[in-house]
Parts: structure tokens; sequence; C-alpha cells
């Protein structure tokens, strides 16, 4: 999967790929997994969004609201 983020002002984030193995037993009916079969990769995804976000200061999270709130 190929993922790319934008903040609302339009700067890239986040330019990336990733991919991951599920087994061959992940969609059978019969186990009922409670749990998404990608939830690691998901929680990867967002734990490098939030690294980004944990790097600006706060004025310009400040500025980026504030164009939020403009559109």
């Amino acid at each position: 999967i190929e993922i790319q983020v934008f903040d609302t002002s339009g700067k890239q984030w986040l330019d990336q790929r990733h991919s991951q193995v599920v087994g061959k037993y992940t969609y059978d009916r019969r186990l009922k997994i409670a749990s998404d079969p990608f939830q690691n990769l998901f929680t990867t995804i967002a734990n490098n969004v939030l690294a980004v976000r944990e790097k600006m200061s706060n004025e310009d999270a400040v500025r980026l609201r504030q164009i939020s709130q403009l559109r």
C-alpha cells in the first residue's frame, strides 16, 4: 500500500510504501478472528504520522488549525 499524507496547507508529511503478508487462514470464517489482520500495519502508519506531528512546533500546529478553519 502506498501512503501519502498531506497537511491542510498542502505540505506533504509522508510518502511511504508498506506491505504485509497475512496467513492463508486469516479470512477463514470458521476461525472467527477478532482483530483485523492488518492492524499492525495501520498502527505503524498512524505512528509515522504522529512522529511527524510531534516534530512540528506549536506555532505551526496553530497555523494549520487556522488554515483548516478558513476552508
